[in-house]
């Protein structure tokens, strides 16, 4: 598999072939984009900026992803709350798995798509990431 740009997000990689992979760095399709890695205070801002999800209510965040799923129309601004329900989802996942043994599944779950909704850069989420490091220099460069 070949290298994926640095500033793309967990949502940008998705097996669903409806999903287009953006870089966030240059805004290009395709995980390989990138000449150089964008700055880790640039990622965490850009990150921070793409959360609309979290100024959202939930009714319209359902709408909006049952628009896309259903495969209407979405401007590019419901795209990133889109792609920030999926990041969430995933959080999520990764935190019932990582607490089912000790009956907590379900409480990490919920508790981490709720805080990916409102940062997916929060320091609480770095125990599920495969980079905890990355993402608390990304926090110190912001």
């Amino acid at each position: 598999m070949a290298a994926l740009c640095p500033a793309m997000t967990r949502a940008d990689i998705c097996a669903d072939a409806t999903l287009e992979a953006r870089c966030l760095n240059c805004g290009t399709a395709g995980p390989n984009c990138c000449a150089e890695p964008m700055p880790a205070g640039e990622t965490y801002a850009k990150a921070r900026t793409a959360s609309t999800a979290a100024n959202m209510s939930p009714a319209k965040l359902l709408e909006v992803y049952d628009r896309f799923t259903d495969g209407g129309p979405i401007s590019p601004d419901e795209r990133l709350q889109v792609d920030g329900i999926a990041l969430a989802a995933s959080f999520g996942s990764a935190a019932f798995l990582a607490r089912m043994d000790d009956d907590q599944g379900t409480h990490a779950m919920m508790r981490a798509i709720l805080l990916a909704l409102v940062d997916p850069m929060h320091p609480d989420l770095d125990y599920l990431r495969s980079d905890p490091a990355a993402a608390k220099a990304a926090r110190g460069a912001a």
